[in-house]
């Protein structure tokens, strides 16, 4: 069964992280999940609010599982 997982890209310690909601059977699916999404020159990423956002896969710092969503 498929639970809600808000996973976090982190950008280090000058910019904090970009939230995103992802769908996955464990936090660790979850995080392969993202980091899966870090390819190409440019990623959107849609935040938890709704908005859009457009980062450089590279300046990613790290992800991290932030919340479980029931």
């Amino acid at each position: 069964m498929n639970k809600k997982y808000i996973v976090e890209f982190d950008f280090g310690v000058n910019y904090g992280g970009i939230p995103t909601e992802i769908k996955a059977e464990t936090a660790e699916l979850a995080l392969n999940q993202a980091q899966g999404m870090l390819h190409g020159e440019w990623v959107n990423i849609i935040a938890p609010d709704g908005y859009t956002i457009r980062l450089r896969p590279e300046k990613v710092f790290a992800i991290r599982v932030t919340d479980e969503v029931n």
